[in-house]
């Protein structure tokens, strides 16, 4: 998918294109919401040589929600992902949390430390494998 496509399906345009890492890699990020989820997602698209290599998402929950949303999340992973998985499912212990298909496309589930105690970040990125 390249970075037009992208742009089209969020309905944003280049001047959304973030260049902070360098112009060889460009990255749109915006916000979105998901119902039940979080008001509150960062969803970032990273390419490289047009093509995008990676989609993100950092995911700010409170800290009163955050077990409730590792059970969720653990529930789903078990069901959609678990002939994927790399290791151990380590979810509901909020630590990493890899799969990676037969082509080396890989999911990560992290939960980085965050500077205040009222919220929580769940980290969700989709790689894709270099070609």
């Amino acid at each position: 998918m390249s970075m037009e496509d992208v742009l089209q399906k969020t309905q944003l345009s280049e001047d959304d294109v973030d260049t902070t890492l360098g112009e060889a890699y460009p990255r749109i990020i915006h916000s979105i919401s998901i119902s039940s989820l979080s008001d509150d997602i960062q969803e970032i698209f990273s390419f490289q040589n047009d093509q995008l290599v990676s989609v993100e998402y950092a995911i700010t929950v409170p800290e009163s929600e955050f077990q409730t949303v590792l059970q969720t999340l653990a529930h789903q992973a078990a069901e959609l992902l678990e002939d994927l998985l790399v290791g151990e499912n380590q979810i509901l212990e909020g630590k990493t949390t890899r799969w990676e298909d037969e082509q080396k496309n890989s999911l990560i589930l992290s939960f980085p430390d965050t500077d205040t105690s009222e919220e929580r970040v769940i980290f969700l990125g989709l790689y894709r494998t270099k070609a």
